[in-house]
């Protein structure tokens, strides 16, 4: 398994991915921060809901609707919550 974890309080980066990969069904190995969520990865609307509900939970904040339309990428999870939590 590769290393995806960040520094600071948060392990904002390793939280991210494995809850991306735990939406969708995917080896960890697999993933990057340039990963797209729906095309690369074919998470549908569901897979994405559940999975902001599983980083809102993580991270104590809400993600609103159109800000996770907005968000295409892991690398695009991990920016956004960065400047939720930081």
């Amino acid at each position: 398994m590769t290393d995806k974890t960040g520094s600071g309080n948060y392990d904002i980066r390793g939280i991210v991915y494995n809850a991306v990969a735990e939406a969708a069904g995917s080896d960890l190995d697999e993933l990057s921060d340039t990963t797209e969520l729906i095309t690369t990865l074919n998470m549908d609307s569901l897979a994405i809901f559940e999975l902001a509900i599983e980083l809102e939970e993580a991270f104590k904040l809400r993600i609103p609707d159109e800000d996770i339309d907005e968000i295409k990428t892991i690398g695009d999870v991990i920016s956004y919550i960065e400047n939720k939590v930081v």
